[in-house]
């Protein structure tokens, strides 16, 4: 069987740093056409239309060409790339010769090499001079590359780009040719369509009975047959020149080569589906963050996975160095037997930006739930800590003054026209089912001209910035700083593709250096036994009660069923007067509760002073979850206080607090809170029960207080000091180290 040759058009386009630069160039009508789940192709280790691993001295020879139209005057003087020149790369983004791998950091050869772990071997040859095609950059752009090939056709000797057979789909022979070129670049300096590369030799479409296949004067066949790669890179379309700004549209454009149609997450632009951003090199539109994902490696064949079945304990290190993650089965078992080859799965990544070509946001656990072991669209999405929200507009902006491309790609297909506006989504309330995470790239909000529901673009974040970027934000990883659990009752929760639960859970318990340390749990009552998960949705809003302004808390309950009704919340607080104080609980409520109401801060909302709080979740074990976002406002500027009267002296429940310093020598702080008037008795007492020192024994007001204690006559060791009133006792060790 004849090879299929990959002949890539790349109109150099912005390839991964911009979300609205290009959309790569599959077939109309491709993108919404399977379902989730659907088989696109069958199951794949290894490279479909290319070898994904070139062993025993065999390599893949790329064949590059750069092109211009005559009428291209967009950035004509541009320093990577000035117009009727070779852009200053053009040497050195790829190897030339086997010999040299791994090959320099920030080529295609070293980036192949480093992601195959050195079991792919790509290499090139560059067309030393630029082809100009007459007219401007809205050529046809199938037509405009066979005209390229016909200028260098009687120069070149196209029998050295056929090294390789394709005996069937995942099935290659080196050193057996079979007159097709193996792998073709033409890459454009400008040309005037949104898309980064496509597959075009004007041999589709309705020209392919005029055109058909270009026959090289050797002999030699070159053709653009889909799912095959014919690729365009339109380099300058909306951003700059440099390489390093386009290496992952090559990769990614080739990763077509290897995998097929389709990209990993849901493609670009698809109103009303759930269009995502993603990690990884085959993200739809826009390049996606350069480094390969789990499972992109899998089906090439470069990684496996360590499956989880049972709770046990892991540990996870960098993905990107070490090829390790964990799998979890959907369902775990089948038949009563471990699920060793699903179709359904969660990945578990470590993400630790130890690679140059891992442009995460941010370092941490990434978590993907393949809904389809078979590549291609919808097969895979990315599940983010922030978790899934219902969205309601913020504000809404005119999208004329930004680089947005034509108003035809502002918003989906049934958007209003008039007047010139794009929401800024902001979220509204948990949605764990049917939720959208802030990586999707399409939300339904309302208009408010004619009070319809539209889906719309996501062309800006919640903070009205412009959304340049598909790499996501800080918040998508689960790590020790924001978000540690994966769990049936998180957000996100552990749902398979039909929304229902799974219950598993994955718990990060610790972090030591680049190593995360797991807890994995498989059914209901051993995923239970986790700490409850992160409270959500906590917000502030200014109430008026009795002519004074004071902050009202309000958040969602926990879906954990030891957390509400039963479990706890603690409200934590810290003010600043110039500085900020420590945080401190100031009430503990029950877990059904959704509000509470700070009295302690009066003029909440203005004023020279700042507040914040934030919440966490007791269940019924004694287990805290992670504390919730932090929220705040200003505060201080009363109708009913004086300007000095600033401090805080409404005191919620009894409480003891540590001792600061601790361990201590001779002098140590100790602060403790009266909820209502009574005798109070403080007393210290050594480690056998002996009292060595009363430091309190008399009725008391509630307020805050701070006592000191001199140790100065007591020797070094452990210390209790203990708190009585009216009923209620607390106890805490101290350490004197003298």
């Amino acid at each position: 069987m004849k090879s299929i040759v990959l002949f890539l058009l790349i109109p150099f386009s912005s390839i991964l740093y911009s979300q609205q630069d290009f959309e790569c160039g599959m077939q109309p009508g491709y993108f919404e056409k399977y379902p989730i789940g659907y088989q696109v192709n069958p199951p794949q280790i290894g490279g479909m239309h290319a070898p994904a691993k070139t062993l025993n001295g065999a390599y893949v020879r790329i064949f590059y060409v750069f092109a211009q139209f005559s009428g291209d005057n967009k950035n004509i003087n541009d320093a990577n790339w000035p117009k009727d020149s070779m852009p200053i790369w053009a040497n050195s983004f790829i190897g030339t010769n086997p010999n040299q791998a791994p090959f320099p950091i920030n080529t295609i050869s070293n980036y192949f090499y480093a992601m195959s772990n050195g079991q792919n071997i790509i290499i090139g040859y560059v067309h030393p001079q630029l082809i100009i095609i007459n007219g401007s950059i809205n050529q046809d752009y199938g037509r405009s590359n066979r005209a390229v090939l016909q200028q260098i056709d009687q120069t070149v000797n196209f029998q050295n780009y056929d090294q390789w057979r394709m005996m069937a789909n995942y099935q290659q022979t080196f050193n057996q040719t079979d007159n097709y070129v193996d792998a073709l670049y033409i890459i454009w300096r400008n040309i005037g369509y949104r898309w980064g590369g496509i597959a075009d030799l004007g041999d589709i479409g309705p020209d392919s009975n005029i055109w058909g296949p270009f026959i090289t004067n050797d002999g030699v066949t070159i053709t653009s047959r889909i799912p095959t790669i014919s690729m365009t890179l339109n380099i300058g379309s909306k951003s700059d020149y440099t390489f390093q700004n386009k290496i992952g549209l090559l990769a990614h454009e080739y990763g077509h080569y290897l995998l097929g149609c389709g990209h990993s997450f849901e493609n670009t632009y698809a109103c009303g589906g759930t269009a995502q951003r993603g990690l990884g090199v085959m993200n739809s539109g826009s390049g996606g963050t350069l480094a390969m994902n789990p499972q992109e490696k899998y089906l090439l064949g470069y990684t496996t996975y360590s499956d989880i079945f049972y709770n046990q304990s892991g540990t996870l290190p960098d993905y990107q160095s070490t090829g390790t993650a964990y799998r979890i089965p959907i369902p775990l078992f089948v038949n009563g037997n471990p699920n060793i080859n699903p179709d359904e799965f969660f990945i578990i990544a470590n993400h630790q930006k130890l690679s140059v070509y891992e442009f995460t946001k941010t370092t941490g656990i990434y978590i993907y739930h393949v809904k389809s072991n078979f590549y291609g669209h919808n097969h895979m999405d990315m599940i983010t800590a922030d978790g899934l929200w219902q969205y309601t507009v913020s504000h809404w902006i005119d999208p004329r003054p930004y680089d947005l491309g034509g108003s035809a790609d502002w918003a989906c297909s049934n958007w209003p026209n008039n007047p010139f506006l794009l929401p800024v989504p902001k979220k509204s309330t948990v949605d764990r089912v049917n939720g959208r995470d802030d990586l999707q790239e399409v939300v339904r909000v309302q208009y408010p001209h004619d009070g319809r529901y539209y889906w719309w673009d996501r062309w800006f974040d919640e903070q009205g910035i412009h959304i340049t970027s598909p790499l996501g934000d800080a918040l998508d990883a689960f790590n020790e700083n924001y978000n540690q659990l994966f769990s049936p009752w998180s957000n996100p929760a552990t749902y398979d593709k039909l929304r229902t639960h799974t219950y598993t859970t994955v718990q990060l318990i610790s972090k030591s250096g680049n190593l995360f340390n797991l807890q994995f749990y498989t059914d209901y009552s051993s995923s239970l036994s986790a700490p409850p998960s992160k409270p959500q949705n906590l917000k502030l809003s200014i109430i008026q009660q009795n002519g004074e302004s004071y902050p009202k808390l309000t958040w969602e309950v926990n879906a954990e069923p030891d957390v509400n009704p039963n479990g706890k919340y603690e409200i934590w607080r810290r003010v600043s007067y110039g500085s900020w104080s420590n945080w401190d609980t100031v009430k503990t409520v029950n877990g059904s509760t959704l509000e509470f109401i700070d009295i302690a801060i009066y003029g909440a909302g203005a004023g020279l002073n700042q507040v914040e709080y934030k919440i966490r979740a007791k269940d019924t074990q004694g287990l805290f979850s992670v504390y919730s976002d932090v929220v705040g406002t200003a505060w201080g500027l009363s109708q009913q206080k004086s300007p000095a009267d600033h401090r805080i002296n409404v005191v919620y429940e009894y409480k003891l607090y540590e001792n600061y310093p601790n361990p201590f020598n001779p002098n140590t702080t100790i602060q403790y809170d009266i909820k209502e008037r009574g005798l109070v008795k403080l007393k210290v007492y050594d480690i056998l029960g002996k009292e060595v020192a009363e430091l309190v024994d008399e009725v008391k007001d509630a307020e805050k207080y701070l006592i000191n204690f001199n140790a100065n006559k007591l020797p070094s060791g452990v210390y209790i000091y203990s708190l009585s009133v009216n009923g209620f006792i607390q106890n805490r060790k101290m350490t004197l180290l003298k």
